[in-house]
């Protein structure tokens, strides 16, 4: 039994245990989405065995491992990443018995495999010996070409369907919230990303790559892949429970008369406009539908209607671009001139830099700074020209 350890094989297996070690975790914490937790934890052991088969081969153990069963695996991250944000984003979501099939290609390709995997050391050493030279395109192995191929159509499938949940999540968001950084799932949409250009390098390495190269590459993927993970699994931790308040309204006023609904849906525009200009609520930075529906004392669902059909945007766009006009009268006053971008920010709603930064370049395409950059230099040239 040959032994090729070298530095990447190291850190891929302290890898593995941390991996092991937060499936665990995850398993068994109490706080949060208990029930998207667990699906975590599963996501997380399926990483550890396909990376713990990957450094079984590297290292040529071939009496433990599974041949092309790392990549046969992988067809399971795409449904648990699928279910992981279900879970977090539909609290009462019920799997139905039609979720099976999405289990179904792992299944089928472990069953066609299923003599590979458990065949004689010399055949394992010749089977592998023939890939990693030749690569999977090689003459003989083209089945694992074919499952690489399903392999790749099928995680881009669910990158493809993950992306439309989670763009569907934040217009729902937007619609009840004004801050939604803890809500919005941008973090996933980021290892979505990751996972996009990892599949995308391994697309090239096994078509371009040489052996050497390739084996040095895939190295460098399952690092990369297990960083991501780990991330992953970190926000995942400090991910807080998503769950949208439909609590009744305590104010009871008539819903408008179908009759003259444009008229009064005008009227409780004109309070909201008043509101947001004379009490300036949208300066809590935890203002959400339900909230303000309450200081005007209408039911929610009418508050949405008035700010999607009058004002034309969602209630998180409504409120953000208030906030952006006063961070910017906070920022063109002289009396401001100490003041941080950050304070200005904070003092006109916005919880974080980030948000501010995002919500500002969306409403005056420009970022903050260089909005206060702009009119200082505006200011000196009208002060220099009077001075003339």
């Amino acid at each position: 039994m040959n032994s090729n350890i070298d530095i990447v094989t190291i850190i891929t297996v302290a890898g593995i245990i941390q991996s092991i070690f937060l499936s665990l975790i995850f398993a068994f914490i109490k706080k949060g989405n208990q029930r998207a937790n667990r699906m975590m934890a599963m996501l997380l052991f399926c990483l550890a065995i396909s990376i713990t088969n990957s450094v079984l081969i590297r290292i040529r153990w071939l009496d433990f491992c599974l041949v092309n069963f790392s990549t046969n695996i992988t067809l399971l991250f795409g449904p648990f990443i699928l279910f992981y944000v279900r879970l977090l984003i539909e609290h009462n979501y019920r799997f139905a018995r039609k979720d099976i099939l999405h289990f179904l290609p792992f299944i089928i390709i472990f069953v066609y495999f299923f003599k590979i995997y458990f065949s004689d050391i010399n055949f394992k050493n010749s089977y592998v010996a023939t890939l990693i030279s030749q690569g999977p395109l090689s003459p003989g192995k083209f089945d694992v070409t074919i499952i690489l191929i399903i392999t790749q159509i099928h995680m881009w499938t669910y990158i493809y369907k993950i992306r439309r949940l989670l763009i569907r999540h934040e217009e729902h968001v937007k619609q009840f919230y004004s801050t939604i950084e803890e809500m919005s799932l941008r973090w996933v949409r980021f290892i979505i990303a990751i996972f996009s250009m990892v599949y995308l390098t391994l697309i090239a390495l096994f078509i371009f790559a040489f052996s050497h190269y390739r084996q040095i590459g895939l190295g460098i993927v399952g690092v990369v892949v297990t960083t991501a993970i780990y991330y992953f699994a970190y926000k995942g931790l400090k991910q807080p429970e998503i769950l949208f308040s439909l609590e009744f309204e305590s104010c009871q006023r008539s819903v408008p008369n179908e009759d003259n609904v444009v008229s009064d849906l005008h009227r409780y525009y004109q309070q909201l406009d008043r509101l947001m200009i004379d009490d300036k609520v949208y300066r809590n930075p935890g203002l959400s539908l339900m909230e303000l529906a309450k200081i005007l004392c209408i039911p929610r669902s009418l508050l949405s209607q008035v700010i999607n059909e009058i004002a034309g945007v969602n209630f998180f766009d409504y409120i953000n671009k208030h906030r952006v006009e006063e961070a910017g009268r906070l920022m063109v006053d002289p009396k401001n001139e100490h003041l941080t971008i950050v304070a200005i920010g904070s003092d006109a709603g916005f919880n974080s830099k980030a948000s501010f930064n995002r919500a500002f370049k969306k409403f005056t395409q420009m970022t903050p700074s260089e909005y206060r950059r702009l009119h200082q230099n505006q200011s000196n040239q009208y002060k220099k020209n009077k001075a003339i």
